[in-house]
């Protein structure tokens, strides 16, 4: 799960609400966290914007952006391709080719397999559980007027991954890459988007037009549900979601200088079929659970308008004011039944639950920033942000199904500097938000979670940005980031006071620091690290991982066209948790969760034409 200063996206895929962090990836919007899939090829740059963008993108998003951009196709033939092969079983090739098909029209094609052996052994049947097999295809065809002020891509990408099962690790256990576990789960993902982007720059406006399509099926999606060796409970999730999205943009020239405006507007329609199955087998008997499957299938749907726009004002050249202007209006649904099957025969387990709402958002924001120098300037931010409501489909009764929206008001003020020709950046942020309705999710035994709202919760801290370049191909960076994030008032269902409790998935505070050369005679080198302070998994504070750090590295020559490359990630082979949850079904381990990757070393070839 991504988190931007302790905003991040609920890991649930039973409900109809938003995500805290936007994703795009070539101007196409996913607004799900779990349909975003990583095995992309041909980036040329991924940006990272913090805080509300509801007022620039389409896609209203109040934690922050993270903006993929692959590299555009031009006349130039070009050909790009690597191969890797490590430890454990890495194997990855990637292929690009692009370049033109008449004197107007281009095209590019990249392709990705990649496979990689699992960390976690299943000691029950003495394998690997985690694998993963991941491939990608993405294709471009971009047409440029004679003029070049017209600019047309048709986009399409596909992607599939097989990743192994749900992994169920012990907090308690020795070893944490081993589990003992009766059943073996699998996860199948695929995902497939369309999009046709058309931008226009003349001489006094700018337009832009992204009509995107996008759709996503996890079948299946299972694993051991009680973690352990008996035949107690497996569970099952089938997903699929299909979404559509329109976004105009106007906006004045590049050439403005005292004025910068843009105005947009964005629709979204969106639907998603879910079906959740609990199986219980001849051990769930010892729990109250007779052999049985319980069946919860349910259908959300939603559709958002927005107008959004944002100007830009330097009264002086070394003032500038930016304010910002969003209103959203949605409606969205939920038709949900449940069903118990016994000895073959299905039948109804309660009344259907047919839901459905709408809400009305205005989200403004104002910065200032004023330079003292070229290379000093100082800023200043306010802005709202908002994360949608919505339905969970697992609990039984409508009250309990439906949650409310998460706003918030965030303020920021720092100061961005350059030295020594931009070859010295120094940055530092201090950030304050206030969330009122912070969405957590509530788990009931031993398959029921939903979204439920705390009260109010605070976040502050800082942040620091170093980059140096001490001498021609050396590279320094580093950045220091603190947050505090704490409820302020939470009790739950179950009248326990959270207050002050720390919100879950956000680090204290996280570290990066790497050095890099690349010398005029072909060889290259790069180390880095990165740290995560402790991290609480759930909102009473009880799972928690304890700060670690990662070490990576790599070391290479490279020629005019081709590169060899030694590379190592967690070279110190770390072992961490990245999620939690309690079993209703071992009194023995009172949590369980899942491990990041562990040490992977290989060798790389690159090669260019």
């Amino acid at each position: 799960m991504l988190n931007i200063r302790g905003l991040g996206n609920i890991v649930t895929p039973n409900t109809s609400g938003g995500s805290s962090l936007g994703f795009y990836v070539d101007d196409v919007p996913y607004s799900d966290w779990f349909s975003f899939q990583s095995s992309l090829t041909d980036i040329e740059r991924i940006e990272v914007l913090r805080g509300p963008q509801g007022t620039l993108y389409g896609q209203n998003t109040q934690g922050g952006v993270v903006n993929i951009v692959t590299r555009a196709p031009t006349n130039v033939w070009e050909v790009r391709g690597s191969t890797t092969y490590g430890f454990p079983g890495v194997r990855e090739n990637q292929l690009t080719i692009k370049g033109p098909v008449e004197e107007n029209l281009f095209f590019s094609l990249s392709g990705l397999y990649s496979e990689r052996d699992g960390f976690v052994r299943n000691t029950f049947i003495d394998e690997l559980i985690d694998n993963r097999q991941s491939l990608a295809v993405r294709g471009q065809l971009r047409w440029l007027s004679p003029a070049r002020d017209w600019d047309v891509r048709l986009g399409l990408n596909y992607e599939e991954n097989n990743d192994g099962s749900f992994l169920s690790v012990p907090f308690d256990r020795a070893n944490r890459r081993e589990v003992n576990q009766d059943f073996i789960g699998k996860i199948h993902s695929a995902g497939n988007d369309q999009s046709l982007r058309v931008f226009y720059n003349g001489s006094g406006i700018r337009f832009t037009s992204i009509t995107a399509r996008r759709e996503f099926r996890n079948s299946p999606a299972s694993g051991d549900g009680d973690a352990g060796p008996l035949p107690i409970v497996n569970a099952n999730v089938d997903l699929n979601t299909l979404k559509w999205s329109q976004e105009f943009r106007l906006q004045s020239p590049e050439t403005a200088r005292t004025f910068e405006w843009l105005v947009g507007g964005y629709y979204e329609y969106k639907e998603t079929g879910i079906d959740v199955s609990t199986i219980f087998g001849p051990g769930g008997a010892a729990f109250g659970f007779p052999p049985a499957t319980s069946i919860t299938p349910a259908e959300f749907t939603d559709t958002t308008y927005a107008v959004f726009s944002q100007l830009t004002y330097r009264p002086t050249p070394p003032l500038t004011i930016t304010g910002g202007l969003r209103f959203e209006t949605r409606n969205f649904n939920m038709e949900r039944q449940s069903f118990l099957e016994l000895e073959g025969v299905r039948r109804s387990a309660g009344p259907d639950i047919n839901l459905s709402d709408s809400n009305n958002v205005v989200l403004p924001k104002l910065a200032i920033d004023y330079r003292f120098s070229p290379n000093v300037m100082v800023y200043g931010s306010i802005a709202r942000g908002y994360k949608n409501g919505g339905f969970s489909s697992l609990p039984s009764i409508p009250e309990a199904a439906q949650f409310d929206a998460e706003r918030i008001w965030t303020y920021e003020i720092g100061t961005k500097t350059n030295w020594l020709n931009d070859r010295l950046l120094a940055n530092v942020a201090f950030f304050y938000t206030r969330v009122r309705d912070y969405q957590v999710i509530d788990f009931v035994p031993p398959n029921i979670s939903s979204i439920v709202n705390a009260e109010s919760a605070n976040i502050w801290g800082f942040e620091l940005e170093f980059r140096a370049q001490p001498s021609r191909g050396f590279d320094l960076n580093a950045g220091f980031g603190y947050t505090n994030a704490r409820f302020d008032r939470y009790t739950t269902g179950a009248g326990l006071k959270l207050d002050g409790n720390r919100l879950p998935s956000t680090p204290e505070f996280t570290f990066n620091a790497g050095a890099q050369y690349r010398s005029p005679n072909g060889f290259f080198g790069r180390a880095e690290v990165q740290g995560f302070g402790q991290i609480f998994f759930e909102e009473n504070n009880e799972a928690k991982q304890e700060p670690f750090v990662l070490v990576n590295a790599r070391i290479g020559y490279e020629f005019d066209n081709f590169g060899v490359y030694l590379y190592g990630n967690n070279l110190f082979d770390k072992t961490y948790f990245t999620s939690s949850f309690r079993s209703s079904f071992d009194p023995n381990t009172r949590f369980f969760g899942a491990i990041g990757e562990g040490r992977t070393i290989g060798v790389q070839v690159t090669t260019r034409f």
